[in-house]
């Protein structure tokens, strides 16, 4: 009797072997938790500490004694504005964070389940906050922090890269 068990238990270990998730996929999608939760907790974070930076009321003057490039003038300005911006939509910033955290977060765990469906919400929930946050701030890639706001793609789009290669083991 006991010899029968035994082979029951290694054909079902055989059965859950198969149905694993792949390393690369279950790598990705444990980041993809994690991303999502920092986000919501930076979301928070700033959308607090923005309220703190423009009450502090901090101007950027330029030391009398020393002569700086006008550069470092301008990028002070426009850090300020930004600050200005973004306190102005703190709350219309913390929305949209939590939403496209929240699409992260249920697109991963789509692709968990290996429902291609899961991808296309991911990419597109990934893409949304650094579009966003760029079209409610009103930065333009003609200005220096609208070049700098294109880094924040840099990481959505490796991901969905990584994703993509990733898609051979997701079904319907």
């Amino acid at each position: 009797m006991t010899d029968t068990n035994e082979v029951k238990d290694q054909l079902a270990y055989e059965v859950y072997e198969t149905e694993t998730l792949p390393q690369g996929l279950n790598v990705l999608t444990i980041l993809t938790y994690v991303g999502s939760a920092y986000q919501l907790l930076k979301a928070v974070y700033s959308y607090f500490m923005v309220a703190v930076q423009v009450k502090a009321d901090m101007t950027f003057k330029r030391p009398e004694n020393k002569k700086l490039p006008e550069i470092f003038d301008r990028f002070f300005i426009d850090a300020k504005k930004m600050v200005q911006r973004e306190y102005d939509n703190r709350t219309l910033l913390l929305i949209v964070s939590i939403l496209t955290a929240a699409g992260c977060f249920y697109g991963a765990l789509q692709m968990r389940k290996r429902k291609k469906a899961g991808f296309a919400v991911y990419a597109v929930s990934e893409l949304a906050y650094p579009l966003a946050f760029m079209i409610i701030t009103g930065y333009s890639l003609n200005s220096l922090f609208g070049l700098i706001m294109l880094m924040g793609f840099i990481f959505p789009l490796l991901f969905i890269i990584l994703y993509t290669y990733q898609r051979k083991h997701l079904t319907l």
